[in-house]
């Protein structure tokens, strides 16, 4: 697991923070990691759920085995939260990278020789 966010983390050094700004990271990032996390929990994550009811407890409602899948589908999604299994990746991964925009931001100006701003490395700092 170490390895998957090394190799994310390395991607992300590519990114140059000068060219666009902390909103735009945001919405690239959300397109890329939880758009596909969404699409994964109705299209992957709820069949397999709803499937596996007979063998594993932990994914029945209630203790009581759904017979219809989409009132399955309907109680199981407040608490899908709990039930990502290997889906966790990408949630945890958007986190990581979201909070760390603002050290790659302040990095990246020092590599670059940028002097220190208090405006600029102020709203990095803070953001």
């Amino acid at each position: 697991m170490p390895l998957f966010f090394y190799i994310s983390g390395m991607g992300l050094t590519f990114f140059d923070p000068a060219k666009s700004s902390y909103k735009d990271f945001v919405v690239g990032k959300a397109k890329r990691l939880l758009l596909p996390l969404v699409i994964a929990c109705f299209v992957l994550l709820v069949p397999r759920l709803y499937l596996s009811q007979e063998y594993e407890p932990w994914t029945r409602i209630e203790d009581v085995i759904e017979t219809n899948y989409f009132v399955y589908m309907w109680k199981v999604l407040p608490s899908i939260h709990n039930k990502l299994s290997w889906l966790w990746f990408l949630g945890v991964l958007f986190i990581a990278l979201i909070l760390n925009f603002p050290l790659l931001a302040f990095s990246y100006r020092r590599r670059n020789s940028i002097p220190f701003d208090i405006q600029a490395d102020g709203k990095i700092i803070l953001g």
